[in-house]
């Protein structure tokens, strides 16, 4: 893990595009990873640390008593990998996990370490279904795709709690 420390205005990295010494490093895996055989098959991530993809009461605006927001996520666009990251990271799943990436009803899901998150935002009886089927110990659904949709939610509470697994909704 590096900190976000600027290089230097007069180094070759500055010169080459690179803003932060972990860029460098970054750069130096890639490199690596392209002159070694299989190692471009095993991925690279690279995390920077950021505000929540989701909405906090602890950010809320103190005049207002209930914030009826239809959303939990925050306003604009999604980048679905970085809200992966973020569920798995406060499940507990380790940022080097390996990830294997399943379809669940036609719905993409991220699974690592035993938890999968289900990265829809259209949740339906078939998503909840196969995302279960999946076998992970703990299945992870965006409380938006659930918008309209309590008989579905309710179902997905039903039988996650009947396979033994834990169902959670952010």
């Amino acid at each position: 893990m590096n900190l976000p420390e600027p290089t230097a205005d007069d180094s070759e990295a500055k010169t080459a595009g690179l803003e932060v010494v972990s860029d460098i490093t970054r750069e130096r895996l890639s490199a690596i990873a392209s002159k070694v055989r299989g190692a471009g098959d095993l991925g690279l991530r690279a995390f920077r640390l950021t505000e929540s993809n989701f909405r906090s009461a602890v950010n809320a605006d103190p005049t207002d008593l209930f914030d009826f927001r239809e959303s939990t996520l925050h306003d604009g666009e999604q980048v679905m990998d970085a809200i992966a990251a973020e569920l798995c990271l406060k499940e507990g799943v380790a940022l080097d996990a390996p990830w294997d990436r399943y379809q669940a009803g036609g719905a993409p899901v991220v699974s690592a370490d035993g938890v999968a998150v289900v990265l829809s935002l259209d949740i339906t009886d078939e998503v909840v279904s196969d995302a279960l089927a999946l076998g992970a110990r703990v299945v992870v659904f965006l409380e938006d795709g659930f918008a309209g949709a309590d008989a579905v939610k309710a179902n997905a509470v039903t039988n996650a709690k009947n396979f033994g697994i834990t169902r959670k909704s952010v």
